[in-house]
């Protein structure tokens, strides 16, 4: 009989013991559990002040936005969009009838693409600090050095070209102020149009590609 007593005191042990371990383990994977889908839910937290998380500071209309996966519109917002040097975009990103390529107006400049001087060349105009901007690449091939050639609207006889030193052997930029120490009151507007080809120098002269296929241009004021 004692031993029949003392089996069953074990076997009662036993199994409180099991239950234990197996309410332990519960509580354990429930508070995993509920760790986990904090960690998932934390980014989506409503904070005190009862407005999501979530923001966006866009003041941009956003139906003028272009979409990602646009070379234009990524290049913009790589640049920080509305806080870029160009502003919020005024139009949609416009293709064309007779060529590859896209441009798009800014506030305060263009962002164009430009293939044929690369797939993922992007020709790009803004004014600041009292100067015409003009950035461009990446090109598809390297080249020694590049030429911009920029006309007025107005007047076709007012144009020019220039040579300018590469940034790196696929892209470059030029600036410079058309009217320096001159100011119209705001009175003079005029539109210039720009494009750039690369060069290689040769060894009697130099031999050059063709010029960009989507310009930009920017309206002056002085």
């Amino acid at each position: 009989m004692a031993r029949v007593e003392v089996l069953c005191h074990v076997t009662y042990a036993y199994f409180a013991i099991r239950e234990e371990i197996m309410n332990t383990a519960k509580r354990s994977a429930r508070t995993a559990c509920i760790y986990a889908v904090a960690v998932v839910l934390a980014p989506l937290a409503i904070p005190s002040g009862g407005a999501p998380a979530i923001a966006s500071t866009s003041a941009c209309d956003l139906g003028l936005v272009a979409p990602r996966g646009s070379l234009v519109g990524d290049y913009w917002r790589s640049r920080g969009g509305q806080n870029s040097v160009y502003g919020c975009p005024v139009n949609t990103e416009t293709g064309f009838a007779d060529r590859r390529g896209s441009r798009q107006q800014f506030q305060n400049g263009q962002i164009a693409w430009s293939p044929n001087m690369g797939e993922g060349n992007l020709l790009r105009i803004y004014a600041k600090n009292g100067k015409i901007n003009l950035r461009w690449g990446t090109t598809s091939r390297d080249w020694d050095f590049f030429h911009v050639r920029w006309v007025i609207e107005a007047d076709p006889k007012r144009q020019a070209q220039r040579r300018v030193k590469r940034e790196t052997a696929w892209s470059g930029s030029y600036g410079f102020n058309p009217y320096p120490g001159v100011s119209h009151g705001g009175h003079l507007k005029e539109v210039f149009t720009f494009w750039f080809q690369g060069c290689d120098r040769g060894t009697f002269s130099s031999d050059c590609g063709a010029w960009s296929n989507v310009p930009v241009y920017i309206v002056w004021t002085s």
